[in-house]
């Protein structure tokens, strides 16, 4: 039963590690993926909806206000400001101001109006970039003049005669929308998102996280290095040389794998439970393996007796091999045990076995009766109908003494004599010697229609010292034999 429980327990372990392994990946796989496909979303509706459409409004009123600039007014150093400026700052909602520079005259023209600060100086300003690069289309974020919100600028460079730049075209676009959005699209503040332009500059950023090394992290849902580096994420402005990326740190996605493990508590507390019962049990197949040997052994010793090793139902992990070759040792020492104590001829025991249970009878201080038996005439039978004959007077009188005593108390002691050890009482003893008398008498040989008769002495264990007790037996033999034959002798009190 024990080797049972140990395999189904053993292979209940397997499985169980294997599902539960298998379960808890499989499930942090799909949230991780959900998880993904949640920013995914997310960052393309930013960058559609917060970059990539205030861009294009802003394209939209530059292009707009362009056409309707009079180059004269800027050589005169008037005002450019008309019907389409607000038409076109209708274009963006909330309104965002319309800047034109004169770089002629160092003068700024705006709508909504714009009030110029005393000692303004332009080339300060980051958009006055524009004038000295060509290329530059959009600066910032940089902090609005007069103000505590960052703005992004969209310039155009407007020129005169002869391709001369006579000015600076610009539309303001508000960074806090932006940054609003950005702020909220993060699900866990040690994430990172942030802005990047051309060069890799950071624009703009949100979440407390520490930008990553990108060329360490991976942009697979299911690579296994997330949970090392992390995973960026990156969209693509359009028209627009920016992308928008996302850094979601290891410690995120360790913390997911922990919150499946936590779910799977219980199948791994069944599991170590699973594997203590293992364990138990195969710990109990070694003890009782360990028993048999040791039983084996001491059976082949003569210590106990045990039933056979190969018990079909029974089946062995470690000592087959060992108890296939105590098996056959104890077979062939059975097998020679049985031909050193048995006599063939009236499968009774013989004079070695008589000696050795004799022997054990007297240390154990229990009483006991000895009989000695000799069969009547058996030198005259044997010389007038052959050994053969002799042979089978032999075997019918070991059948007659073990029907009556049993084979493991009835001895062939030599030749025509047997002795017979018995515990039972004299009242039963003499019972079982009337019978033994009356089988002997009413079942003659059929070869010969010959009577068989017995002479028995009898002697108790408490009537003489051990050493005595043969003898004694003996003598009462003798006496039987000189009664007529046919007889027994027991003990006088009792005869």
């Amino acid at each position: 039963m024990n080797y049972h429980l140990t395999r189904v327990f053993i292979l209940l372990s397997i499985v169980v590690i294997i599902i539960t392994a298998l379960q808890t990946w499989g499930s942090f796989q799909f949230d991780v993926q959900n998880y993904l496909k949640v920013y995914h979303y997310t960052l393309n509706n930013l960058v559609m909806n917060d970059i990539q459409q205030p861009l294009e409004d802003s394209r939209r009123q530059i292009n707009v206000v362009a056409k309707s600039i009079m180059t004269e007014k800027v050589y005169q150093n008037q005002s450019v400001i008309n019907d389409y400026w607000v038409l076109a700052d209708k274009i963006q909602n909330p309104r965002h101001h319309i800047f034109f520079y004169n770089l002629l005259f160092n003068t700024i023209s705006s709508y909504p109006e714009f009030t110029q600060p005393t000692r303004f100086d332009a080339t300060n300003r980051p958009w006055f970039i524009g004038a000295k690069q060509k290329g530059v289309s959009l600066v910032g974020p940089y902090l609005k003049l007069n103000s505590r919100h960052d703005i992004f600028t969209m310039i155009r460079r407007i020129y005169g005669h002869k391709r001369q730049l006579i000015g600076l075209l610009m539309v303001d676009i508000n960074a806090v929308p932006l940054q609003y959005a950005m702020d909220q699209s993060l699900r866990d503040n040690r994430e990172r998102l942030f802005l990047l332009n051309h060069l890799h500059h950071v624009l703009m950023e949100t979440g407390s996280g520490a930008l990553p090394t990108l060329s360490h992290t991976t942009d697979r849902d299911n690579d296994p290095t997330l949970l090392q580096y992390g995973y960026h994420m990156t969209v693509n402005v359009l028209n627009q040389p920016w992308t928008l990326n996302l850094y979601i740190p290891p410690e995120v996605f360790r913390e997911m794998l922990m919150s499946k493990f936590k779910i799977s508590v219980v199948p791994i507390i069944s599991l170590l439970a699973v594997f203590a019962c293992s364990l138990y049990f195969l710990l109990l197949v070694v003890r009782q393996e360990q028993l048999q040997l040791n039983g084996a052994i001491r059976e082949i010793s003569g210590q106990t007796p045990l039933p056979p090793l190969n018990d079909r139902h029974t089946s062995h992990w470690f000592i087959q091999d060992s108890l296939s070759e105590i098996e056959c040792l104890r077979d062939e020492y059975l097998h020679n045990k049985h031909e050193l104590y048995f006599d063939p001829l009236t499968r009774v025991k013989n004079r070695r076995a008589f000696e050795r249970d004799f022997s054990s009878l007297c240390n154990r201080g229990k009483s006991f009766q000895l009989l000695l038996i000799d069969v009547d005439y058996f030198k005259q039978l044997n010389d007038k109908f052959g050994h053969q004959f002799g042979d089978l007077v032999l075997s019918r009188v070991g059948a007659i003494l073990r029907s009556l005593w049993g084979h493991e108390r009835v001895y062939r002691y030599g030749g025509d004599e047997f002795a017979v050890l018995t515990k039972v009482r004299i009242e039963v003893l003499r019972r079982q010697l009337d019978a033994c008398m009356e089988m002997m008498a009413s079942r003659p040989l059929r070869e010969t229609q010959c009577h068989i008769s017995l002479s028995i002495g009898v002697a108790g264990s408490e009537e003489a010292p051990i050493n005595e007790l043969f003898e004694l037996a003996d003598k009462r033999l003798y006496m039987s034999k000189q009664r007529g034959r046919r007889c027994y002798t027991l003990p006088p009190e009792t005869d």
